[in-house]
């Protein structure tokens, strides 16, 4: 099990009213009354602690406290007061109060030697970006605890505590699964290769495309687990509960309704979603998000979404969404491939008017996105008009597709004219052309919508 590992305690006196939880404090007398109901669940940065309130503000919104209030530290009972402002907590409330705050470190481990370059840092493969304020000094060999928000292979850290001793048997990391392995019982996580056959304590069933948070030895690229937890946020509320969170967009599908954020939401958009600080377009892969809205069928529905304009965002990660047309080949249990090119359904895929054990030679279009070298489907969908072929415009045949161009193709389909040679190398999304016999593309166009 995890240490109990108590950080001191930054203490901020509120003097103005709290954010948009609508609850008030007063560092004059009294504890915070609630103005509104609160949210059922509240996922975000501890941005103040208040003593003489008895009151946490996470995400703008201001929550009071009680003496039944449960805290967890790192999977240990502890005290509010043990809570230090930066930190990523989970907290529930039952509208009035709060009930639950549970707090556990993304990262724990030791800085790689000559790895520190301005801001950034790395501790067991992933890159962290040192966003605290004010910034903590850190040196090559230190022994973090870190706390933040994983955007793509980074992690934006906004708490970072150091120990005074490595523990090489006691390293934390969380992240997608990629190239899981059930016979050698091993997955990729960032860099690092997991080994998971001597795990102790596990949750949850392993699988890509999973998020999942592991405990255990570091040895080199590898991590031997001693623990593992999959899907390592979920929320076990009820439909129509109300729900404020933060997070990267880790993926958009292609018109904007459905969003994956980090570590594990899915949020559906739909004509009632207001935005603040920008709208649907700015909907891209990497951008730091609010979201405000109410749960219902195992999904985020928002009311609300307020993009983060600050530079807390580092770096935006290169896109790796993909799209991918074709007639699919059922590989085994696991996997297919379209025109030789293997696809890995994520744990989290949705299917429309198709299923994996019905797909085989079937015209699909798959979304998804691009980790470690494997491509995990978020989203696969048959057309029931044409379940055999691709869509048919003004007599001929086309295709939209999106990922790298090479040698004038893109996703084993080559093209027969130089629509894509100015593109080599490059990410693109294109609509394209294909011939009767689904080979070869032709008069490819940037999508630009």
């Amino acid at each position: 099990m995890k240490p109990v590992i108590l950080p001191a305690l930054l203490v901020t006196l509120l003097s103005a009213c709290g954010g948009g939880g609508g609850s008030s404090s007063n560092d004059n007398g009294g504890t915070v009354p609630p103005a509104t109901k609160l949210p059922t669940a509240v996922n975000g940065t501890v941005e103040q602690l208040s003593v003489k309130n008895n009151s946490i503000k996470v995400n703008g919104v201001t929550l009071p406290l009680s003496d039944s209030t449960k805290v967890v530290i790192n999977d240990q009972a502890g005290d509010a007061q043990a809570l230090s402002v930066g930190m990523m907590v989970d907290v529930r409330t039952n509208g009035s109060q709060v009930t639950d705050i549970i707090y556990n470190a993304e990262l724990r481990g030791m800085i790689e030697t000559g790895s520190i370059v301005g801001r950034e840092f790395k501790v067991a493969g992933i890159t962290v970006v040192n966003n605290t304020n004010p910034q903590v000094a850190v040196q090559d060999g230190d022994y973090v605890e870190v706390s933040g928000i994983y955007n793509g292979q980074r992690l934006l850290a906004r708490f970072i505590e150091q120990e005074d001793e490595f523990d090489a048997d006691n390293a934390e990391l969380e992240g997608t699964v990629t190239n899981l392995d059930t016979t050698q019982q091993q997955f990729t996580l960032g860099s690092l290769t997991v080994k998971y056959g001597r795990a102790t304590e596990t949750e949850g069933k392993l699988a890509n495309g999973a998020w999942v948070e592991v405990e255990g030895t570091l040895s080199g690229n590898e991590l031997i687990a001693s623990e593992y937890d999959v899907d390592g946020f979920e929320f076990d509320g009820n439909d129509q509960d109300e729900l404020d969170f933060e997070g990267a967009i880790v993926e958009v599908n292609s018109n904007n309704t459905v969003v994956r954020v980090s570590p594990n939401w899915t949020v559906n958009i739909d004509s009632r979603t207001q935005f603040d600080g920008g709208n649907a377009n700015d909907l891209q892969q990497g951008k730091l998000i609010e979201v405000e809205g109410y749960w219902s069928q195992g999904a985020v529905v928002a009311t609300e979404i307020e993009f983060e304009h600050n530079n807390d965002q580092g770096p935006q990660p290169v896109s790796n969404e993909f799209t991918i047309e074709g007639l699919a080949q059922l590989e085994n249990n696991n996997t297919f491939t379209i025109n030789g090119i293997e696809v890995t359904p994520a744990a989290y895929a949705e299917y429309e008017d198709v299923t994996l054990a019905t797909l085989d030679g079937k015209w699909i279009e798959v979304e998804g996105r691009q980790l470690n070298d494997q491509l995990l489907a978020s989203s696969i969908e048959m057309d029931r008009q044409h379940p055999t072929t691709p869509e048919l415009e003004n007599g001929f045949y086309e295709i939209s597709l999106e990922g790298p161009v090479d040698a004038n193709g893109l996703w084993g389909y080559k093209a027969t004219d130089n629509s894509l040679k100015a593109l080599q190398g490059q990410w693109v999304e294109v609509e394209c052309r294909i011939n009767d016999s689904f080979t070869t593309i032709s008069h490819c166009v940037l999508d630009r919508d």
